[in-house]
């Protein structure tokens, strides 16, 4: 059984684009840090204007800030509005650890406060700590069980622990509160996509977009559906409104690739493929379909580099997904020989191909390359039967002219 890998978006053979879309990794939004509530203290107005002062310094400033700070806790240890201050520094500064530290001694401290939960469970969300984020979105949800942005965290949350049915439904249930929240709109339409529930999908995809119309996240996962569908024309439009074209991610300019390469603009096709390489080096499908492009422009050589380039990358990757891919790209590369006039290399990897059970029979493919080899083997045999057939004939015809 073939593994599911989400990475590989790549042009099938007979040209039947196989895009597997699931790459959540690279697809999925993080939620935007908010540190939007007060605590409720005294010193509260002033604490969430040091906050947002710590956001807009510069790293020397804010790192001053910090020591300052970092000083009037080793005298006040106990003071929640010094560690809740030190923590909002460490995450201004993006120092996760520092950052999670002194928010862990804050809810040590101020166990009610919901916010700090949440924000450590964006804290470990961004480090892909998922287990961890859980278990505090859960506790501000404890604290705080009507949050819409809590339970969006949640459902996110869920999802990268591969809780799909779980985020499903907590998707839902924000959207029986809020119809057009598009967050809730958006991950449900991933998930509906992974299930292959292809029309449910684009519904939620459009309806997110009729919310906001100038959601690139939902014009590029919009893209990906029209991809899956073969709906190349209305990808290109969801991909050039997103402005798609100037991302530094391989998957989507592969998959832009991929639209030009199905108009029939290979040329163009391989220019995204290129961009595609540029941003990672290691992207088999984008060799390979730039390999493609050159067969059909019938540049044999490029195109059987970028095979064997395509070939050595999911040999290397040691799943059934990679070895089937891998196997596709050594169809084309004998294809690239056989035309060049490489026979004994073609054969070679026709031969290789059947004894893998190639989902195409290459035995009349083989017994062709045979033939062709033999006579190109025995090509003085085939001359001298030649001439000896025309000798015979010459010979025959001066018995008969004899009286």
């Amino acid at each position: 059984m073939k593994d599911s890998l989400s990475f590989f978006y790549y042009i099938a053979l007979k040209h039947d684009p196989s895009v597997l879309l699931k790459n959540i990794v690279d697809k999925i939004i993080l939620l935007t840090l908010l540190l939007t509530a007060l605590y409720g203290r005294s010193g509260a107005h002033s604490n969430y204007e040091l906050q947002t002062t710590f956001f807009e310094m510069d790293s020397a400033a804010r790192d001053s800030a910090i020591y300052t700070l970092s000083a009037k806790h080793l005298k006040r240890p106990s003071n929640s509005i010094l560690i809740r201050q030190l923590a909002e520094a460490y995450t201004a500064k993006n120092d996760i650890d520092s950052a999670l530290k002194y928010w862990q001694l804050y809810t040590n401290i101020e166990g009610s406060n919901d916010t700090s939960f949440y924000t450590q469970a964006q804290l470990y969300y961004s480090i892909k700590s998922f287990d961890s984020a859980s278990v505090c979105i859960h506790d501000a949800l404890a604290l705080q069980p009507d949050r819409i942005l809590y339970t969006e965290m949640l459902a996110l949350t869920d999802y990268r622990l591969q809780k799909t049915d779980s985020a499903l439904s907590l998707c839902e249930k924000i959207l029986s509160q809020s119809p057009s929240d598009v967050n809730a709109l958006l991950l449900s339409g991933i998930i509906l996509r992974d299930q292959r529930k292809n029309t449910e999908a684009l519904g939620r995809f459009d309806q997110c977009l009729k919310a906001d119309p100038a959601n690139t996240d939902a014009l590029v996962h919009r893209a990906d559906e029209y991809m899956l569908l073969k709906r190349y024309t209305d990808a290109m439009r969801d991909y050039s409104a997103a402005r798609a074209d100037l991302s530094n991610n391989a998957d989507i300019l592969n998959n832009i690739g991929i639209c030009c390469y199905e108009s029939g603009a290979y040329q163009q096709a391989i220019s995204y493929f290129k961009k595609a390489i540029a941003s990672n080096h290691l992207h088999p499908q984008s060799y390979y379909n730039k390999g493609l492009s050159y067969y059909h422009l019938n540049d044999l050589d490029t195109a059987s580099t970028d095979m064997k380039k395509a070939g050595t990358i999911w040999d290397s990757c040691h799943t059934d997904t990679c070895h089937a891919y891998f196997l596709d790209a050594i169809y084309y590369l004998g294809m690239c020989y056989k035309k060049i006039g490489n026979l004994p290399a073609a054969r070679c990897h026709f031969e290789l191909l059947q004894k893998e059970k190639y989902s195409k029979d290459l035995s009349t493919e083989i017994k062709l390359i045979d033939y062709s080899l033999f006579i190109s083997q025995n090509w003085y045999y085939f001359l001298l039967l030649l001439f000896l057939t025309i000798g015979l004939i010459i010979v025959l015809i001066r018995l008969m002219r004899r009286p």
